[in-house]
């Protein structure tokens, strides 16, 4: 063969290898945030089924994103949804010893999270990401994200101080991200961007005496019924506002949520769903509760 024709013959093949890896990576990961999408996680579903014991599921639940979409446009919600992404990969890295991070009061601020030139959030995202591998960061599309944590610890009371700490550095790195990019956010009358954004999440473990069924798939509805009721409870006590003032009576008058405005703190809203959880007579009554916490939740849309 020619060398000429040759030389150009593995170049178109280096060519069509590169499309087809680009091609790839597009379909596992999300534009918006750069973490792997929920085809990222489908394919990557199987190994995490094979971790065996102590494995947590974390789902996130953005609030507030619609009302930033309608009042200040989709490219400031896509911000927020990217603020939430690299505050994930950073508190991760930062546990691993690969960021360091300067705390002052409620703020935290990454001492040697260095960008390279040029770099944009996605590129930093899947830089860190891709270092930070001891928790599996998901974008599952839309307002939610999914994290997968395999425990060393065998101890559910260890497993969930662990979870809920983690998620609570994630906050304050958030709120700070979030703040610092806020201020150059207007509407269409030039009015700054005030809106104090949050999540909300809730985490299950396959060591959970409560579970019939210790599949990943399984943990993941029981922290997803969580993540629901921590919804229910941020917006019942104050923590989450409305910016057009919706009324939250649907949830105040629903009975399964009785008491819950009462709670103060994370661990009495824990306490509050496991009660409620121990109280359960199986599978679907759980999912019944669900949609219809669902249903609640779609009725109040937007906040």
């Amino acid at each position: 063969m020619d060398k000429l024709l040759y030389d150009k013959l593995a170049e178109a093949l280096r060519q069509r290898v590169s499309d087809l890896e680009q091609r790839l990576k597009s379909a596992t990961t999300s534009s918006v945030s750069s973490l792997k999408n929920m085809n990222g996680y489908t394919q990557r579903l199987p190994e995490i089924s094979s971790y065996g014991k102590n494995v947590s599921v974390i789902e996130i639940d953005m609030n507030l994103l619609k009302e930033i979409n309608d009042h200040y446009g989709h490219h400031s919600g896509d911000t927020l949804l990217r603020c939430l992404g690299i505050a994930m990969v950073e508190v991760t890295a930062a546990h691993m010893g690969l960021l360091a991070f300067d705390e002052s009061g409620t703020s935290m601020a990454p001492k040697n999270a260095v960008r390279e030139n040029q770099e944009n959030d996605g590129q930093y995202v899947s830089r860190i990401r891709n270092q930070a591998r001891e928790k599996d960061i998901y974008h599952i599309g839309g307002d939610e994200f999914r994290i997968i944590v395999k425990h060393k610890d065998s101890n559910l009371e260890n497993i969930r101080a662990a979870d809920q700490a983690f998620m609570s550095e994630v906050a304050k790195r958030f709120d700070t991200l979030w703040k610092k990019v806020r201020v150059g956010i207007k509407d269409d009358q030039g009015s700054p961007c005030l809106v104090d954004a949050s999540f909300s999440y809730g985490f299950a473990n396959t060591a959970e005496p409560m579970l019939e069924d210790k599949t990943v798939v399984q943990v993941q509805r029981v922290a997803d019924n969580r993540a629901i009721y921590m919804k229910a409870w941020q917006k019942l006590t104050g923590l989450v506002k409305s910016p057009a003032g919706r009324s939250f009576d649907d949830l105040r008058n629903d009975p399964r949520l009785k008491g819950l405005e009462k709670l103060r703190t994370h661990e009495e809203l824990f306490q509050f769903i496991e009660a409620k959880e121990k109280s359960y007579l199986g599978g679907e009554r759980r999912e019944k509760d669900r949609r219809g916490l669902e249903r609640c939740g779609e009725q109040n849309a937007g906040v």
